[in-house]
């Protein structure tokens, strides 16, 4: 085995010059054999520069190209050794996957904007309606809102709504139908129409923000259809089989446009 290429080229052209001598030579003999010696003599001097010239090619470095890539990573890995690096900071943060975040859809386009907007902590906004107040229902629980929405779909639709009532408020329902039907026709002009689950009385329905301590609640309701809207107060307490409704009351009738 050869350790570079500069020891090979070397022997190759030792083995060169060796078998070109041999040729020369027994070219010589030849034309000795053949012609007259004088001849041989200008043959054997010509061969004998065109040996030289073969062989001083064969010993040139200029043409040598010497591999120190071994020598270069070893040097690379001897430093790197001996290097003593920092320790990284945030290295988990190279390995996140920034493309989506939890607080923003995947509709909307990832920019520096909405991360901005995303990060900053804001309080939610709400419609707000004149005369009503907010629609934040945020602080509605579900058992609570599964009473307040089994009521309202009672309304609707002309069925009784007794379960949702307290123990011992059922009055109030009874007095809120009386005055819900003498209302409409002081208010509207005309009787009440009558009206089932599949025609139901109200068209529209809003829930208005609750107040709630550990008693019960306080619920606003607006119920709307094309000539007006009733706003009504629902009054609820926490009893051991959950909410119930002990008190309503009807707080405005307004006009469609006034009218």
């Amino acid at each position: 085995m050869y350790k570079n290429v500069v020891d090979y080229d070397r022997k190759m052209g030792y083995y060169f010059l060796q078998v070109t001598l041999y040729d020369v030579l027994s070219f010589f003999v030849k034309i000795c054999y053949v012609y007259s010696m004088k001849c041989a003599i200008q043959a054997f001097s010509l061969c004998a520069v065109f040996s030289l010239l073969l062989a001083s090619c064969a010993d040139s470095k200029s043409f040598i190209l010497v591999d120190t890539s071994e020598t270069l990573r070893s040097q690379s890995d001897a430093r790197d050794a001996d290097t003593l690096w920092t320790r990284e900071l945030e290295a988990m943060r190279l390995f996140q996957n920034i493309e989506e975040r939890e607080s923003i859809e995947k509709s909307i386009p990832l920019t520096p904007f909405t991360v901005i907007a995303a990060a900053s902590n804001y309080d939610a906004v709400y419609p707000f309606l004149s005369g009503f107040g907010s629609l934040d229902t945020s602080l509605i629980s579900q058992e609570l809102r599964a009473v307040l929405d089994t009521f309202v779909q009672a309304i609707l639709s002309g069925q009784s709504a007794d379960r949702c009532m307290a123990r011992g408020s059922l009055y109030s329902y009874v007095f809120f139908m009386n005055d819900m039907q003498a209302g409409w026709k002081q208010f509207f002009g005309s009787d009440m129409p009558e009206y089932s689950e599949s025609h139901p009385l109200f068209s529209t329905v809003l829930y208005g923000a609750p107040f709630i301590d550990e008693q019960g609640a306080v619920i606003p309701v607006r119920l709307g259809f094309s000539r007006g809207s009733i706003d009504v107060l629902l009054c609820f307490e926490n009893a051991e089989d959950g909410y119930k409704i002990n008190q309503i009351e009807i707080q405005k009738w307004s006009r469609a446009h006034g009218k």
